[in-house]
């Protein structure tokens, strides 16, 4: 007891003396949480910018829509260029024909019209179809060579030389009518973008990918992947073959077609659909053996593909003893299947009326827009506004075809995105009203109507 008092009297003393201090001390503390409030006030007004600007930057990100089919927009369609020995009548006369051809054949992806009266019967007449010509000198296009029956291993290439070529324009009505009188059709220039991933298998079995970089065995064979693909106005890329792509697929991948992988690594060029090519050598069958006798033959080569686009897919097969022709079989099959599909023709006695329904129409400019964007596809009439508001537009189309082959060409044009239509997206057997509506007619049924298709408008991006 007696020890413990003084610790209380001192402890009460020390009490005593914070007392006296506290309101001092509460005062310094109130002045600290002050300085601290100002300081924390200018660093939020200098950081409130920033922030904004963050907030702006993941509202925005978030509203983005998810990528979609976006065609690319084709120019010089009606334009070609030949290259001539000369200026002379003969070689003219020449050389605008051939233009011709590639420029039908570029227009509607259609090689069969070629063989039509009234198109042998242009050939013969081809001023009248020409807007006008010229004469200028411009670079070597690469050609076919037919005396090659393997790819190349020499690395030297020739410097490039320069050629006189005739460059001519044509009547875009003209040509148009012209294939629709044939029979064909008109392909519009909004076409996809695809991207090519082929695997080649040499003579020992090896095989490789080949890319825009190729400078070996297989350079020829690109050249002419790309001069081909140019001439029948089919976009292409070409994989970079870099890091990045070694590291997201393999030859493995490409040669197997693994769907997943491939999305992935085509992700980055962002194409409007893929393509894996596969080359390779056929073994002869025995068939073609007891034919060929002893004889030895030329190794035939073999070019299969896919192409995967959306929801839709194709593929083919061509071959040829000579490699290099490779590549333009293979461009000519994918070019006449998708222009098979794409293609829009014209039947005379066949005009019907047709309704569609456009969303995210803000304003009467923006409704105008959409209507004359509709008019300017071919074999489309006429359009009407049938009703406009609550941002919606109702239009009234007079076609000249069947409509399921209009709304391919909508799908494929970048100012309007489809829309579910609601009670149609649930059925499991129709997945997509335009595969519904495309699917081949018996002759003894008419082509159905579709129902109104609903889009989305987002104009010119």
């Amino acid at each position: 007891m007696m020890e413990s008092l003084p610790r209380c009297e001192k402890f009460g003393n020390v009490k005593r003396l914070s007392t006296a201090c506290y309101l001092l001390l509460v005062r310094r503390l109130f002045m600290m949480h002050l300085l601290f409030l100002s300081e924390v006030a200018m660093i939020a007004a200098v950081m409130k910018p920033l922030w904004l600007a963050l907030t702006l930057a993941l509202v925005l990100v978030a509203a983005t829509p998810a990528p979609v089919q976006a065609a690319l927009e084709l120019t010089r369609m009606y334009q070609a260029q030949i290259a001539v020995n000369d200026q002379s009548v003969a070689q003219r006369n020449q050389a605008l024909r051939e233009a011709l051809t590639y420029t039908l054949l570029k227009v509607s992806g259609d090689e069969q019209v070629l063989s039509h009266d009234l198109v042998q019967s242009a050939l013969q007449n081809v001023s009248k179809f020409v807007v006008q010509y010229g004469y200028r000198q411009a670079p070597a296009v690469t050609q076919p060579k037919s005396n090659s029956s393997n790819l190349s291993n020499d690395d030297t290439s020739p410097a490039p030389v320069q050629e006189l070529q005739l460059w001519v324009q044509f009547d875009q009505p003209q040509i148009d009518r012209l294939l629709q009188e044939a029979g064909s059709g008109v392909w519009s220039n909004l076409r996809p973008e695809l991207l090519i991933w082929t695997v080649y298998e040499d003579l020992n079995l090896r095989r490789r990918l080949l890319g825009s970089g190729d400078n070996h065995e297989a350079s020829e064979f690109m050249q002419q992947l790309v001069t081909h693909a140019n001439a029948r106005g089919l976009p292409i890329k070409l994989p970079l073959l870099d890091l990045n792509d070694s590291m997201s697929l393999s030859v493995l991948d490409v040669w197997a077609r693994f769907e997943d992988t491939l999305a992935f690594a085509s992700s980055r060029y962002s194409p409007d659909g893929v393509i894996t090519a596969r080359v390779y050598q056929a073994e002869p069958t025995p068939s073609d053996a007891a034919i060929e006798g002893a004889a030895e033959s030329a190794p035939q080569w073999v070019l299969d593909w896919v192409l995967q686009l959306g929801e839709l897919r194709w593929r083919g097969e061509v071959s040829s003893s000579e490699q290099v022709q490779l590549a333009q079989l293979f461009i000519s099959d994918v070019t006449a299947q998708l222009a098979q599909r794409y293609r829009i023709s014209s039947h005379a006695g066949s005009t019907q009326q047709w309704q569609l329904q456009v969303q995210n129409v803000t304003s009467l400019t923006q409704a105008i827009a959409a209507e004359q964007f509709l008019l300017a596809l071919p074999s489309v009439a006429n359009v009407q506004i049938e009703a406009y508001g609550e941002h919606t537009a109702q239009f009234n189309l007079l076609l000249q075809t069947n409509p399921g082959q209009i709304l391919q060409a909508i799908d494929l044009s970048k100012q309007m995105r489809p829309v579910s239509v609601p009670g149609h997206e649930t059925e499991p057997a129709q997945p997509n009203y335009r595969e519904r509506f495309l699917a081949p007619q018996t002759p003894e049924q008419p082509p159905k109507t579709p129902p109104m298709p609903v889009y989305r408008w987002v104009g010119s991006e």
